[in-house]
């Protein structure tokens, strides 16, 4: 049982060391466009953009901000309108 244990809290430290960090908003974009957490697919769509596609049923877009931050944020879908379901650095 005991052995167990330690490899179960060894998996939970894995999860926990690799997760993302949290996004504090407003974002700032190299073109003065501030992303919050209820601008929509169009507004993050202004930034400098990496990547866009749609993976694990959500969409995912990848942008870097004016200071060379790295983001994900990912909407329900790809609708113009979609505001984001969250973000991620």
């Amino acid at each position: 049982m005991r052995n167990l244990l330690i490899i179960l809290s060894g998996f939970a430290f894995c999860g926990v060391a690799s997760a993302s960090s949290t996004v504090t908003f407003p974002i700032n974009c190299a073109n003065n466009v501030n992303i919050t957490a209820t601008s929509t697919l169009q507004d993050v769509q202004k930034c400098t953009i990496d990547k866009q596609k749609n993976t694990k049923g959500m969409y995912e877009i990848k942008f870097t901000d004016a200071n060379k931050h790295k983001y994900t944020c990912y909407f329900v879908n790809n609708t113009p309108t979609e505001v984001i379901n969250h973000c991620e650095s």
